[in-house]
């Protein structure tokens, strides 16, 4: 069973949302998201993209949590991040998120890379190197607006999920459905991350898999195994590139 430490993850994550020079910032549900990955800078207009930097608004995150597995010094951590330019992704976005103790002490970070669309991404992963260390929030660190990139929503693609089924397990959960692409390309190794929420809302368990190839316009199968989480959680299910 999983130790979590959601709530005071979200206070704490948010306060540092606004210290200078970090951009720190969560998918809830299997909801739409924004744009193509496949629109880079190099295939927006300058003199557009130049007029309309100033309309970008920052990211923000929704939500953290992280959980120690219990008899492991092994952490999970998710985080959900918003994106709320409806015209505007981030085509190559680095995430940092560090896992801060009690005196301020980082204990261990962890990267994404990520093509950020507009709406939520959830960033799913692990801590390692933390031993006996205990997490006292999670500082997140991420793009500013003036990396967006132009890209308007009614020329863009999105994804949607349905046919979830949660199989609930002694050890684990499988999340599992259907993610259904409405890009014009192909996607390989598309990543879908799970989070379950508790009566509370908060995030108390989290894992990610992947779909080795979405084809455009087409669908693809999804599983994925969430270990030692508690029984009867509402589960959300987001996709990344």
């Amino acid at each position: 069973m999983k130790k979590t430490f959601a709530a005071p993850l979200l206070a704490m994550t948010l306060a540092a949302f606004g210290l200078a020079g970090c951009a720190t910032y969560d998918t809830t549900g299997a909801r739409p998201v924004g744009q193509d990955p496949s629109v880079t800078e190099e295939t927006v207009d300058e003199a557009t993209q130049d007029d309309a930097v100033g309309d970008v608004q920052p990211l923000s995150v929704v939500q953290t949590a992280a959980g120690i597995y219990e008899g492991d010094d092994w952490y999970w951590y998710a985080v959900v991040i918003e994106n709320p330019n409806a015209d505007y992704i981030f085509p190559d976005a680095t995430f940092t998120i560090e896992a801060v103790g009690a005196d301020g002490t980082i204990l261990d970070s962890d990267s994404h890379w990520e093509v950020l669309l507009s709406g939520q991404t959830a960033l799913v992963g692990s801590f390692l190197d933390i031993g006996s260390e205990q997490i006292d929030h999670l500082d997140v660190i991420g793009p500013e607006p003036s990396e967006a990139v132009y890209s308007a929503a009614a020329e863009t693609g999105f994804v949607t999920f349905d046919g979830l089924e949660v199989v609930e397990d002694e050890w684990y959960v499988t999340v599992s459905g259907n993610v259904t692409s409405e890009f014009v390309e192909d996607h390989e190794f598309v990543e879908v991350a799970v989070v379950g929420r508790d009566s509370s809302g908060d995030i108390v368990a989290a894992e990610y898999g992947y779909v080795d190839r979405l084809p455009a316009g087409g669908s693809a199968r999804f599983s994925v195994d969430v270990w030692d989480a508690p029984a009867g959680l509402e589960y959300e299910v987001f996709a990344s590139y």
